[in-house]
């Protein structure tokens, strides 16, 4: 992959991780069944995108996304309330509390 590529792939992944976390604190609780599919992909997808980034760290990718306790909240939901999503849930997971921050945010 050529500079030109990896710069596109590191942007892409930036999209990715930015248009899914907004979508995932725009999911209301109410409607939380109905929308919670449609948020999650995406962020799923930056997030694993994250971790095999080479020219960044995905900590460095991932700590600067806000209202952490919010995303894990949601991912929890989402991994109780539907069950066919709890494998990448957990992976998505896994990748986020390799972070200090997450994994604070986690705890708190």
């Amino acid at each position: 992959m050529d500079l030109a590529d990896e710069a596109g792939a590191l942007e892409e992944t930036r999209r990715l991780l930015r248009e899914g976390h907004a979508e995932i604190l725009k999911v209301p609780l109410d409607k939380f069944d109905a929308l919670a599919s449609d948020a999650f992909p995406s962020f799923r997808r930056g997030v694993v995108r994250a971790e095999g980034c080479r020219e960044v760290s995905a900590e460095a990718l991932l700590q600067d996304l806000g209202d952490k306790p919010a995303v894990l909240r949601f991912l929890a939901l989402l991994a109780e309330r539907k069950k066919g999503y709890r494998r990448q849930v957990a992976s998505v997971f896994r990748i986020l509390l390799t972070g200090p921050r997450w994994l604070e945010a986690a705890r708190a």
